[in-house]
């Protein structure tokens, strides 16, 4: 979990365990309101959200906790701010040496992919992350 990112509701922690007993072989992810939009089906709504209002966004977590449903997501990019995922999976997928701090989760998730695991999006789940919201959204300087 990224360092800009945080639960919403005390529930979040167990609900993930038990979506990790449902698709034990997958990497996980969920809902959030800030990343970019080449990580399209994790952003909450379609866009990412500029409001900075914590208790707004409390609202959608708990809101979405009734849906504990998931989603295998078959296009596009994820973004490695919550990712949950067996130990098994990491062992055989650990993280490259020299590939830096930029697109590590897309190089990561693409591998894990090729291996046959799907990635699957937690419904139930809707974190807040940062990402940039005191700059533009697609500024990575903080990354280099």
């Amino acid at each position: 979990m990224d360092i800009d990112c945080m639960f919403l509701t005390p529930e979040q922690p167990a609900m993930i365990e038990d979506y990790l007993k449902r698709y034990p072989n997958d990497l996980l992810t969920c809902y959030t309101n800030r990343v970019s939009h080449l990580a399209s089906p994790q952003i909450y709504g379609g866009q990412p959200s500029d409001n900075p209002n914590i208790l707004d966004h409390i609202k959608i977590a708990q809101e979405r906790l009734k849906f504990p449903t998931a989603d295998i997501i078959t296009r596009g990019e994820i973004s490695g701010y919550l990712m949950a995922f067996h130990k098994s999976i990491w062992d055989d997928n650990k993280f490259d040496e020299g590939i830096g701090c930029l697109a590590v989760d897309t190089y990561w998730s693409r591998r894990v992919i090729k291996q046959g695991h799907r990635i699957v999006r937690m419904n139930g789940i809707y974190v807040w992350h940062t990402y940039r919201l005191w700059k533009d959204i697609r500024d990575k300087s903080h990354l280099k």
